[in-house]
């Protein structure tokens, strides 16, 4: 049998429209695929934007019962201070509050580790003072304050 130049461009033609069609069937089964994502992406994004919604609106209700009930940057008031950790939860105890800011300068804030617990204000730290003990509570201030109480008392670490 003998091919012709004329046979052989058909032949590579022929082979080339099937590669061709088998590519488009794998870039259309992508795009499908990344359809589906983009759609899942989409349906996680509204999930999320209904969940801080509802997190939102149940601050602004004023309804908590611990710091995870509140926005971001807010905590859980309970009689009208911030729920830092230190309190005093019982087995059976409700705790009710209100959603509101973080402590501010000069509020009582936690040195122990909670899990929940609210830090104080963007810009201050929490700090026990010049004691010589760990202390489990603590006051908002700014660094600028804690820096110059060590300055007033340079022989902070004879302090028992």
């Amino acid at each position: 049998m003998v091919l012709y130049l004329n046979d052989l461009s058909k032949i590579e033609l022929r082979d080339n429209k099937r590669r061709l069609k088998n590519v488009m069937w794998e870039l259309e089964t992508r795009q499908s695929r990344l359809d589906d994502m983009m759609d899942r992406v989409e349906t996680l994004n509204a999930k999320m934007t209904v969940a801080e919604q509802g997190q939102a609106i149940a601050g602004e209700n004023g309804a908590c019962s611990s710091n995870r009930d509140c926005g971001s940057t807010q905590c859980c008031h309970v009689n009208g201070s911030p729920l830092t950790g230190l309190y005093p939860i019982m087995d059976g105890t409700t705790i009710s509050g209100t959603c509101g800011p973080r402590p501010q300068e000069g509020q009582v804030c936690s040195l122990m580790y909670v899990s929940d617990n609210c830090g104080c204000e963007d810009g201050l730290r929490c700090w026990g003072g010049i004691t010589g003990i760990q202390p489990i509570s603590g006051t908002c201030r700014t660094p600028e304050y804690i820096q110059q109480q060590y300055d007033n008392n340079p022989f902070w670490f004879l302090i028992p």
